[in-house]
């Protein structure tokens, strides 16, 4: 048995999820996993957790910012941070509604993840919650941005992006219909997916 705080982790992408309950380790938590809303908080009511890491969108079920909101009636003592690869303003401003000070842009990297914990632990507050990339844009400018940025730095490559998103492929694929996403790579580019 450890005596190692714990962490709840909510991730759907089992390669973030792991990625992530690595990085919680090396800061010192056991991390305690779940890939859907409903599982962490079953999970919840058997582990007690000092710390709650969530992903604001999920493919099934309810979303990681339903369960911030159950988890401030529930455990309103719980600190709680959320990441997403889709950081609109109104999602951040409905987890600002909610109390959240911490919100992470995914992909998420254990100095940012440390310095989120810290400043959570210590009451202090970031200077802004929405990166300044998408504080000007609508919600769906700034998802759009999101992707294309993603989709270029993957030369297109959709399995990536969405990786590199947080998000399952059929997600992004989603995502770019309803955004009227029509990322074509470049002739010199080469087209793996």
């Amino acid at each position: 048995m450890t005596n190692r705080p714990k962490a709840l982790l909510l991730e759907d992408v089992e390669e973030v999820r792991q990625e992530l309950g690595a990085d919680l380790e090396r800061l010192g938590y056991e991390v305690i996993e779940a890939e859907d809303a409903d599982t962490a908080r079953r999970l919840l009511k058997d582990e007690a957790c000092e710390l709650a890491l969530l992903d604001v969108v999920l493919p099934v079920g309810a979303s990681g910012l339903y369960l911030a909101a159950w988890l401030r009636i529930e455990y309103p003592e719980l600190p709680v941070i959320l990441m997403s690869g889709y950081a609109t303003v109104q999602t951040v401003t409905e987890a600002m509604k909610l109390g959240v000070t911490e919100f992470l842009h995914k992909p998420v990297s254990q100095r940012d993840l440390s310095q989120a914990i810290k400043r959570m632990l210590s009451g202090e507050r970031p200077e802004r919650l929405a990166a300044p990339a998408v504080a000007n844009l609508t919600p769906d400018e700034a998802e759009r941005q999101r992707i294309m940025t993603a989709l270029d730095e993957t030369d297109g490559n959709r399995t990536r992006a969405a990786r590199i998103l947080g998000i399952s492929r059929s997600t992004l694929w989603s995502r770019m219909r309803a955004l009227g996403i029509r990322f074509r790579p470049t002739k010199t580019r080469k087209r793996s997916d």
